[in-house]
């Protein structure tokens, strides 16, 4: 039977048991379910295109009899990669393996040549295989929860690659060759050990999302500030020293997150479109002019060493603004207490 149109797969209905997908009258499409055995009977369901399978026992290994599957999502315990991985079809689009202990990935994920989506959760994981750099339709990875220190060089081969987020691991470093995925849209880096980024950042023009919260960098590459298109930048919880005065070339820049730093001074940012800005836990005993001027609909700038803000938050019409920790003078405070959105 050829597989499903697209118009097709999309009003199909989703069987909620294999049971009752088995028994059903015509092709099942879409199956998601929790299995407690080894259901054997799942590799009866040849028609299938979408499968997301959850439980506390390990997954079938009737998974690597599905011909048709283009999107797999499996949550279930696997202590090492699943061998039917490498069963699976060729025109599989999108992986999901998560609840997992494994610590290592075969090369020959690599021979799932359509893969645009790869999810991977698994707890132990210490290495990705170089195979991935020959997935050239991936568009999104991510791998959460593991032990990785570091990526594939071969990663700068994913020219399609459009979301890197490799989150809750133990990164030190980034391959210079990532800065060869033109297309990057998105990097997600959240809780690492990054202590520097590459220089050659700045070559991913279409950045538009950089988040790097909670690891251990103490500055940003200088040509990070020239990725025009960059709309959110979060580095909370690093060890930054000073932010570069050529932020304000960062044109579209809609929100920038920097609390928990070690920033004793903002450059000017005037002209920044900031909708969210957060230099919350830092140094800071003065804030730019240049704040005042911004269109923020929040400001945060708790826990530091500010004097003069009121003159700031007077010119911040719709901004709500958190300021408590910086033992403000009591005439700053009084004029402060009266304000709608301020909160000391």
């Amino acid at each position: 039977m050829p597989q499903p149109t697209e118009e097709e797969l999309q009003k199909a209905p989703v069987f909620e048991s294999i049971s009752d997908a088995l028994s059903a009258d015509g092709p099942v499409y879409k199956l998601s379910t929790a299995v407690a055995h080894d259901a054997k009977e799942l590799a009866e369901l040849s028609d299938l295109v979408e499968l997301t399978l959850g439980g506390s026992v390990a997954p079938p290994n009737s998974i690597g009899e599905l011909p048709n599957l283009r999107q797999l999502e499996v949550s279930m315990p696997m202590v090492e990669f699943p061998s039917w991985v490498e069963r699976l079809p060729r025109g599989l689009r999108s992986l999901t393996l998560t609840m997992a202990s494994f610590d290592t990935v075969p090369e020959s994920l690599g021979e799932l040549s359509s893969l645009r989506s790869l999810t991977l959760g698994s707890n132990k994981l210490k290495k990705l295989p170089d195979s991935i750099g020959s997935l050239v339709d991936l568009r999104r990875i991510a791998i959460r929860e593991g032990k990785l220190t570091g990526l594939p060089q071969t990663l700068g081969g994913l020219t399609r690659l459009k979301k890197l987020e490799v989150t809750n691991n133990k990164l030190t470093a980034l391959p210079e060759s990532l800065c060869d995925c033109a297309d990057l849209g998105e990097i997600d880096l959240t809780k690492n050990a990054l202590k520097a980024l590459p220089e050659r950042l700045g070559e991913l023009q279409r950045l538009r999302v950089l988040k790097l919260d909670k690891n251990k960098l103490s500055a940003l590459p200088a040509s990070l500030f020239t990725v025009g298109a960059l709309e959110v930048l979060s580095a909370r919880e690093n060890g930054i020293e000073a932010l570069s005065d050529d932020v304000v070339r960062l044109a579209k820049l809609r929100e920038l997150h920097l609390g928990h730093n070690a920033l004793a001074t903002l450059p000017e940012l005037s002209g920044l479109p900031l909708k969210k800005l957060d230099v919350s836990h830092n140094e800071l005993a003065a804030l730019p002019a240049s704040v005042g001027e911004l269109p923020l609909q929040l400001l945060v700038v708790e826990s530091n060493k500010l004097r003069g803000l009121p003159a700031i938050v007077a010119k911040l019409k719709k901004a709500t603004v958190y300021a408590k920790g910086n033992r403000l003078p009591k005439a700053e405070r009084d004029a402060l207490k009266g304000r709608k959105n301020v909160y000391l």
